[in-house]
């Protein structure tokens, strides 16, 4: 009889993820899932039904992908990620890098290149909404962006001094796009409903 030299793993992928993480962001990834009232995708919250007809075991399973997703997401953005910062007017991609502090309150661009060295800091509660290319009111782009660079474009609008503003960037790929809009709208409700409940 052969013998495998493979060992046995009964890890579940929550329980993987536990394992390269620092315990209080672990402890944060569940806090942020539970309290931000995510649903599982294709439901919503404003249809009660809508959760009844889905098991209890499918809600723990798209809550463990989520706090996996968001656990993945702040601790590699804790370290920094590489992203392009777009000037919605003249169309230039600049290279930049986006920050998300340790306790998780602030998302901060900057940038270094030929533009000069700059910054912008967000407070992740005032983030109204994260749009994609094809979600952008029409009117928005003033100038035409290449494909590769209009399928990865994300648009920030948060508040600022009482004002609108809007910054742009570009994920790696589409990919990682759809992780950003994910994990942060799961981090800036919970920063909304934590700051409202304070």
């Amino acid at each position: 009889m052969a013998q495998s030299n493979e060992l046995p793993v009964s890890l579940s992928c929550e329980e993987a993820a536990y394992c390269c993480e620092p315990p209080d962001l672990q402890n944060e990834a569940n806090l942020l899932v539970e309290s931000a009232g995510v649903f599982p995708a294709g439901h919503s919250e404003n249809d009660p039904g809508s959760l009844s007809k889905i098991s209890e075991d499918a809600r723990r399973e798209e809550k463990a992908r989520l706090k996996l997703l968001v656990r993945n997401f702040t601790s590699t953005a804790i370290r920094g990620v590489s992203c392009g910062c777009v000037d919605l007017v003249t169309g230039k991609v600049y290279d930049a890098t986006y920050f998300i502090d340790r306790w998780l309150h602030f998302l901060t661009v900057e940038s270094g290149g030929t533009q000069g060295r700059w910054s912008l800091k967000v407070a992740i509660g005032s983030i109204k909404g994260i749009l994609r290319a094809e979600e952008l009111p029409y009117g928005t782009l003033q100038i035409s962006l290449q494909p590769f660079v209009r399928k990865r474009l994300l648009v920030l609008k948060f508040e600022s001094n009482s004002n609108e503003q809007e910054i742009a960037i570009t994920e790696a790929d589409v990919l990682h796009c759809e992780t950003f809009v994910t994990c942060m709208n799961i981090l800036r409700l919970y920063a909304q409903n934590h700051s409202s409940n304070v």
